[in-house]
């Protein structure tokens, strides 16, 4: 990813490569999902087609999901 300084806010915003956002956002729902699984038992995510659907499918067979 390559940082970009935006000059209508105090963010700074990422532009990536769609590979480098469906790995980015595969760990965080890994993440997500480990968390609150310990946390409350269980994690739950309802999923409406879209872009979150298709990144996960792009790194489902390699990521290394625990």
């Amino acid at each position: 990813c390559k940082a970009v300084k935006s000059s209508m806010a105090a963010a700074q915003l990422e532009i990536c490569e769609k590979e480098e956002r469906a790995v980015s956002l595969a760990k965080y729902t890994v993440d997500l999902s480990n968390k609150f699984t310990h946390q409350r038992g269980a994690f739950t995510v309802c999923l409406y087609g879209g872009s979150l659907i298709n990144y996960l499918q792009l790194v489902s067979s390699s990521f290394p999901f625990h």
